[in-house]
């Protein structure tokens, strides 16, 4: 590796998909095994899905409503799960995002390799390989090396391959697919083309190859011989927009015919490092000269190379959140933008009861801000879908999206009655809140898309609250029904089990906070607001967070109802602790009881995941807990993470929820959610000494830091208006006049 190599390294090629090393340009997603006798490169196109658009909105759905809702009023649990099978979609299960292909390249070389690398730079966004084949009678023993990337700029995978063996290197290159596909060589480039299933995705990928050796197309394969170089060029592209697949991709390959190489690569790197650079951090730990297998190894059993460990995957997540979402593209799924299945886990879906909310929760924060408009633009899409699930299933105005949508925004309950969940928009509505909290001047943002998606939102929740019934807990306020807290589920008092309720607490915390939300963007805007009365009068009506005689957390359920699953991953009840602020500061007797909701939890044989650790580091951070912050990241980095540091969920890779841990981290550096800006409000004491820069906060403004021994010996702000802050640096608050453009040395202020 070069000397200023920085990311993931190997001595030995991928002998499965979690070992491969990510690519991608959020709309083409490779990984690379690094074989040197049968290498693959398995390609990714971001709309490639099965399925197609359709109406999943169930007109039987609402002559269930009054139904389930007298069943769950009367405490007949087990009725009302039966009747809201009623309720779901047709059909109730979506289809998957699937890959596009395999190109493999069969080297036909024999004898003994030796002194094997690979590794993934993440400060370019740049794969390399080298190795040397053992001399045997020659003088001199050849070497290899290989380079891959794959560019935004020119929407294509590029791999090269270069060997001192002249002229002498023959090899095969084909494509496969695990479902019906038809290739087809012809001169130099191969094209494969198929569709996901009957009335589904069209696609195409294309390969062009420029090598010295002699090329032959046969059928459905190109054959090398005598070559010392070669070239790959990989795009693909789908029906999904209206473009004509084959076109597509030929008009890609057509448009950088005649640029070469190392053009492209530096065009890449250029396009990547102008936003990679923006940020970054670094924990003072002693250098790792290991490769990354052994770093994991290391991080099991020792603090100085978990932390070496953890500043990696920090890096690291800001890279894989680069390749997954860009301008234009569509947002990061479960798996960010690389997935191997026909059927994928969770169908590699966007899943909005709290996946897809993760994949951006460091966006902004990271300096990355357009990275988090595919979220927008697809939201907006759910949004106008999710009119007609609103009224077909609940005769109500506004928008609805449930827990589980893909490609199509397919906003309609699926899966089961755990489906039947309509907040999953509201909540991400939360998101884009938060990017024009990050964002304040953009005004146009907030007029043109925020504010007309909190709108809607709105309307459906005035429309979906009921009165609860007298003589049950909660007589007299305004409750969702049905409600349920996600995945999880509860005993009644008659020993019933179940997942549906009324009232479930992460229901309540984020109406009102939508409610607060629109509130604050229409008095931005300089609007009434349509709604503006009706939710002043609802908010006033919406039970408050309780907490547990029983055991002194954050209530769950509007009843204080006996848990199943005392260790249950999800911590959906405190949604108001983080990502939202409702618990804050200014309620410490919620804040006490919401750090024993996290310790009940870890206390009893929590079955935490990647993702569920990673949100309980963003709660123990909000709470200043930094040690304990620490403790969740070293959960994953101890024994979540898999070879090429993806994150294992319930067994399975996932890329775009493990973002929970780059929040967490930046939590921990800085917070800006509760009224005043706080440095290092939850660093660790393991982490003694370090330094992070463009760090942005709420307001636009950045941040850069350096610590020593636990405390502080740099700290600059630069200012993005000339709103005036409040600064807290350890138990010092004091006011800060800010000036648009103007860096201050923080430090000066706690002298």
């Amino acid at each position: 590796m070069e000397k200023d190599f920085y990311g993931l390294s190997y001595r030995t090629p991928a002998s499965q998909w979690a070992e491969a090393l990510p690519l991608g340009n959020a709309r083409l997603g490779g990984m690379v095994y690094g074989s040197v006798h049968d290498e693959i490169i398995q390609i990714n196109e971001e709309t490639v899905w099965a399925g197609y658009p359709r109406d999943r909105d169930n007109p039987e759905a609402y002559g269930y409503l009054a139904k389930i809702r007298d069943s769950i009023f009367t405490g007949n649990y087990d009725k009302a799960t039966e009747q809201a099978e009623h309720m779901l979609g047709v059909p109730v299960e979506l289809e998957s995002y699937q890959p596009v292909c395999d190109v493999l390249i069969r080297f036909h070389q024999h004898g003994i390799f030796k002194e094997y690398q690979r590794g993934l730079d993440i400060t370019k966004a740049l794969y390399s390989q080298r190795y040397i084949r053992q001399a045997d009678r020659l003088e001199h023993s050849p070497e290899t090396t290989v380079e891959a990337f794959c560019s935004a700029p020119a929407n294509l995978l590029a791999y090269r391959f270069q060997s001192e063996y002249e002229k002498k290197v023959d090899f095969t290159v084909s494509m496969r697919r695990e479902a019906p596909v038809e290739v087809a060589a012809e001169g130099k480039a191969l094209l494969l083309t198929g569709q996901t299933n009957e009335k589904g995705i069209r696609f195409a990928c294309k390969l062009s190859l420029e090598t010295d050796g002699e090329v032959a197309a046969s059928e459905d394969k190109l054959e090398v011989t005598g070559a010392s170089w070669a070239e790959l060029r990989i795009t693909a592209a789908s029906d999904f927009r209206g473009e004509d697949p084959v076109r597509a991709c030929s008009g890609t390959l057509e448009q950088v015919k005649g640029v070469s190489y190392e053009e492209l690569k530096q065009a890449h790197i250029a396009d990547y490092q102008s936003l990679y650079s923006r940020h970054g951090l670094k924990l003072d730990t002693e250098f790792f000269g290991g490769t990354t297998d052994r770093l994991l190894e290391e991080a099991s059993r020792s603090d100085e190379a978990r932390d070496h460990l953890l500043e990696l995957w920090y890096n690291y997540l800001r890279y894989l959140l680069i390749c997954s979402t860009r301008p234009g593209s569509l947002p990061s799924n479960l798996q960010g933008i690389w997935n191997d299945n026909m059927k994928a886990p969770w169908n590699s879906d966007f899943h909005p009861n709290v996946n897809l909310q993760i994949n951006y929760w460091p966006v902004e924060a990271a300096n990355l801000p357009e990275c988090a408009l595919p979220l927008a633009d697809w939201l907006k899409k759910a949004a106008e879908n999710g009119k007609k699930t609103a009224w077909e299933h609940y005769r109500a105005g506004g928008w609805a999206l449930h827990h589980a949508s893909d490609v199509f925004a397919t906003t309609a309950p699926v899966d089961g009655p755990w489906g039947i969940w309509p907040f999953g928009g509201a909540w991400l509505c939360r998101n884009l809140y938060e990017h024009h909290l990050y964002n304040p001047a953009d005004m146009d943002f907030l007029k043109e898309t925020l504010l007309p998606l909190l709108e809607g939102s709105v309307r459906f929740m005035l429309d979906f609250l009921v009165e609860c019934p007298q003589g049950i807990p909660g007589e007299g306020y305004l409750v969702t029904c049905p409600s349920h807290s996600p995945e999880n589920r509860f005993r009644a008092p008659n020993g019933e089990v179940s997942w549906l309720t009324y009232g479930a607490t992460m229901d309540i915390e984020i109406i009102r906070d939508l409610f607060e939300m629109y509130a604050d963007c229409c008095d931005k805007a300089g609007i009434k607001g349509i709604y503006r009365e009706e939710t002043e009068k609802a908010r006033d009506r919406l039970p408050p967070i309780k907490v547990s005689p029983k055991t002194g957390c954050i209530q769950e359920w509007i009843d204080d109802y006996e848990e199943v699953e005392v260790g249950h991953r999800h911590v959906s009840h405190l949604y108001a602790l983080h990502p939202g602020n409702q618990i804050n500061k200014d309620t410490p007797e919620l804040l006490e009881a919401a750090e024993k909701v996290l310790e009940r939890r870890l206390a009893n044989r929590y079955h935490g995941q990647g993702w569920s650790c990673g949100w309980i580091a963003n709660h123990f951070a909000r709470l200043g807990k930094g040690n304990r912050s620490l403790d969740m990241l070293d959960m994953i980095a101890s024994a979540m993470l898999l070879p090429n540091l993806m994150v294992d969920a319930h067994g399975h890779p996932q890329v775009g929820d493990a973002q929970a841990s780059a929040s967490a981290v930046q939590e921990m550096l800085a917070q800006s959610h509760d009224g005043e800006i706080a440095l290092l409000p939850a660093i660790p004491e393991r982490w003694k000494k370090g330094s992070v820069y463009g760090l942005r906060l709420r307001g636009g403004h950045k941040l850069d830091m350096e610590w020593s021994g636990g405390k502080l010996v740099k700290a600059v702000l630069s200012a993005a208006s000339d709103v005036p802050v409040t600064v807290r640096i350890g138990e010092k608050r004091f006011p800060l006049a800010l000036q648009n453009g103007n860096r201050y040395d923080l430090l000066e202020n706690v002298k």
